[in-house]
Order: structure tokens, then sequence, then C-alpha cells
């Protein structure tokens, strides 16, 4: 954890700024009790976990958009599928976040491909 600050004036959303293993920070949104519950402050180590079918796999790196963190890494495996595929990618620091793009995904093995998320959709948990 590098930051935790609430997201507006009264809004009970709090913005957790995290800084992973993979060097690419990214933003969770919790709510104030789970912020308060977890103890969260800067320099707290935690995990951070999404589920893959929030996470979108792209060919080309999104625009930057607030509420959105988006990762860079190599794809390490794409498994096709009939409507979409799934996609693998490794961060650096050997992290490896899986996540699902439009059919066919455009990268193969070892060609960089980005990973993006909505805040909402990053958990955070005590180690």
């Amino acid at each position: 954890v590098t930051d935790v600050r609430p997201a507006t004036g009264g809004d009970p959303l709090v913005r957790v700024t995290l800084s992973p293993d993979s060097g690419q920070p990214m933003v969770s949104a919790i709510t104030q009790d789970s912020a308060d519950l977890l103890g969260l402050a800067p320099g707290l180590p935690v995990l951070v976990l999404c589920k893959a079918t929030a996470v979108r796999a792209m060919a080309e790196a999104p625009v930057p958009r607030e509420g959105v963190s988006t990762l860079s890494g190599k794809v390490w495996r794409v498994t096709r599928g009939q409507q979409r595929d799934e996609v693998t990618l490794a961060l650096p620091g050997g992290v490896f976040w899986v996540g699902f793009a439009d059919r066919p995904f455009a990268r193969r093995k070892g060609q960089t491909a980005h990973a993006s998320m909505a805040s909402s959709a990053l958990v955070l948990a005590l180690p």
C-alpha cells in the first residue's frame, strides 16, 4: 500500500494505491469500513486479487482512465475460445495475471499485451 485516501469529501469510498511486485501501480476502490478493518496504511503489505472475468486483455495499451488500472506484460499463454480468448500475462517480478480478450486475440506468446480492470474489481486481503 502506498496511499489510502477518501474518493471525495463525504464519500464512504476509499481509493487505495498499490505498488505490486510488477512495479506497475494499481488502485483499488473499497469501503471505509473495509479499509478500517484491514488497517490499511502506507507500507502495509497486502494481497491483490481479481476475478479473471473482470480483467480485459488487449493487444494495444488503452487510454488511461480514472478508476481503471492497467498492467503490461508478455503473453505467457492464449487459450482460444469460440466467443473469447483467455490470456495469461507474465508481469515483471514473476507475477501472472489472467483475463479475457475479444476473439481472436492479436498477440502471441512472448509479445507485449495489456490487462485492464476496474478499481472496484480489485480485492485486498492481508497476507
